[in-house]
C-alpha cells in the first residue's frame, strides 16, 4: 500500500505519535447510488469522489505540539486553487500587536472554473446575486483579487446604554480588489450604513487595490498610507505571506488583552495562569492539484522539555490553583498542620 498509494506513503513517512488514514472512497462506494446522487450530485463526476482519502497525525515534540492533516482526491475534482500568500497591501494593514489573524489567498481563475464545472451550484448563487446587486457570479468573482485577511487587533471595555460596560473587539478585514467600481457597487449599502452611524466600531476604507473594514483608530492611516504605523513583522508576517491559508493566535497578546479587560477578577487570573509562557499557535493550509495539506503547531513554555509532559504538568498545576482559590474563597486553607 505504501508503494502504491501516495497519500498513505506521505502519512507513513510523517513523524507522529498518534495517526490515522481513512480511505473515504471505500466508504462512499457503500452509499446507495440514489443517496450519493442526492448528497453530492452537484459536485460533478461522482466517480472522482472515490479517490478521496484523509490522513491526520499528532506529534508531542520537544517544546511544541505539531499536527498534520491532508486530503487527497482526483486532481480533476479540484485544481490548485492556492494563491501563494498575502502581499504587502494587506500585510501592512495588520498591526503588530494583533492577537489573532487568519488569511486566505486564492487563484480566482481556478475558483471560477470550479463553479463553471458545476452549473447547478453556479445557477443557485447567481440567482441571489442578480436579485441583490444585479451582477453575475463571474463579475463578482472577477472584481476581487483573491486575497483576504481577518484579524482581531484589540479588545476594549466600552460603556453600555443601560450602565456598566462590555467588551468590544477591534477588528480588521481586508481584501484585494481588481475592479474598484464593481466592489463599490457590492458594498454600497454597507457603506451608506456606516456613513450614517458615526459611532460604529468599524470604518470602511476603499483604496485602488484593496478595501478594509477597520477600527476608527486605524482609519486615517489606512486611508492616507494604506498601512498602519507598526505593521505585523517576523514569524507572524511570514506565516500570512507564505501560505494559501495562514492562522496564528499569539498567547502573549491574548494575556495582555485579557489582563486589560478582566482586571483583578479571580477567574481571569486562573485563565492567565493557564496561558503563562505559551508562545504562538499557528496553522497553515496549502493546496496543490489533487491535495490539500494542513499543519498546526503550538509552542510550549519550555523548549527543551517534552510537550506532553508540559501539558500534563500544566493541567495538574491549574487544578491545584483552582482548588486553592476555592478554599480561600470559603475562608479555609485546609487542616492545621501539626508539629511532630
Amino acid at each position: 500500500l505504501v508503494a502504491a498509494n501516495k497519500g498513505f506513503h506521505e502519512h507513513q513517512t510523517t513523524l507522529f505519535d498518534v495517526g490515522t488514514w481513512v480511505n473515504l472512497g471505500s466508504l462512499i462506494e457503500m452509499m446507495p447510488a440514489e443517496e450519493l446522487e442526492h448528497e453530492f450530485g452537484q459536485l460533478g463526476d461522482l466517480k472522482k469522489l472515490k479517490s478521496f482519502q484523509l490522513t491526520g497525525s499528532i506529534h508531542f515534540g520537544q517544546g511544541e505540539v505539531t499536527g498534520d492533516m491532508a486530503m487527497y482526491y482526483d486532481e480533476k475534482l479540484l485544481g490548485d486553487w492556492g494563491g501563494g500568500g498575502l502581499g504587502s497591501e494587506l500585510l501592512d494593514a495588520v498591526p503588530e500587536g494583533t492577537m489573532m489573524a487568519i488569511s486566505q489567498s486564492m487563484d480566482m481563475e481556478v475558483v471560477k472554473k470550479w463553479f463553471d464545472d458545476r452549473p447547478g451550484i453556479k445557477k443557485d448563487i447567481e440567482e441571489g446575486l442578480q436579485e441583490g446587486i444585479d451582477m453575475s457570479l463571474d463579475e463578482a468573482l472577477g472584481a476581487f483579487g483573491g486575497d483576504l485577511v481577518l484579524a482581531l487587533t484589540d479588545l476594549d471595555m466600552v460603556p453600555t446604554p443601560w450602565g456598566g460596560s462590555m467588551p468590544q473587539p477591534a477588528i480588521l478585514f481586508g481584501a484585494t480588489i481588481k475592479d474598484k467600481k464593481k466592489v463599490e457597487k457590492m458594498l454600497a449599502e454597507p457603506m451608506r450604513e456606516l456613513e450614517r452611524d458615526e459611532d460604529a466600531p468599524v470604518r470602511l476604507v476603499m483604496r485602488d487595490n484593496a478595501f478594509f473594514l477597520c477600527s476608527p483608530e486605524d482609519e486615517r492611516d489606512l486611508e492616507k498610507n494604506g498601512a498602519v504605523d507598526d505593521p505585523i513583522a517576523g514569524e507572524k508576517r511570514s506565516l500570512l505571506a507564505s501560505n494559501d491559508t495562514g492562522f496564528f493566535l499569539d498567547y502573549k497578546e491574548m494575556e495582555r488583552v485579557i489582563s486589560k479587560v478582566g482586571g483583578d477578577d479571580e477567574e481571569v487570573e486562573i485563565v492567565l495562569d493557564a496561558l503563562d509562557g505559551l508562545g504562538l499557535a499557528t496553522l497553515t493550509w496549502n493546496a496543490e492539484a489533487g491535495a490539500q495539506k494542513i499543519q498546526a503547531r503550538i509552542k510550549m513554555p519550555k523548549e527543551d522539555e517534552n510537550s506532553l509532559k508540559q501539558i500534563i504538568d500544566s493541567a495538574f498545576s491549574a487544578a491545584i490553583n483552582v482548588n486553592k482559590r476555592m478554599r480561600r474563597g470559603r475562608g479555609w486553607d485546609g487542616p492545621d498542620q501539626q508539629d511532630w
